[in-house]
């Protein structure tokens, strides 16, 4: 068997989320047939030819790229409804903040008033 060093584990997040996936791998009973593809995968790639090599790493490379773009694309649209609030924006705010939060004390204050001896 070829053995695999993940050039991510050195990461600690990473190494986390790496060891959690072996951990679900394995309770699930899929972790044999996981590592069997990994290795797979691995004598693909080292049967490839040098052609091969540069074709397979230039569509990779165009498949990350249209990934990230992506991933900024929907960034940018969760965050586009973002306003900043100014000073006077803040402490208006807060005033409501404050306004409500007395309203409320007294209406439960009243709610309570029959309770209270």
């Amino acid at each position: 068997m070829l053995e695999k060093i993940h050039h991510h584990q050195n990461h600690k997040k990473r190494k986390d989320t790496y060891a959690k996936e072996i951990n679900t791998l394995e309770a699930k009973g899929l972790l044999t047939e996981f590592r069997e593809k990994d290795i797979r995968q691995q004598l693909h790639r080292a049967s490839m030819s040098d052609e091969k090599r540069k074709v397979y790493n230039e569509k990779t490379k165009e498949r990350m790229r249209k990934y990230r773009e992506k991933l900024k694309n929907n960034a940018n649209s969760s965050k586009n409804n973002t306003h900043i609030l100014t000073r006077k924006e803040k402490k208006t705010k807060a005033e409501e903040q404050t306004k409500k939060r007395l309203y409320w004390t007294v209406k439960q204050q009243e709610s309570r008033a029959p309770f209270v001896a």
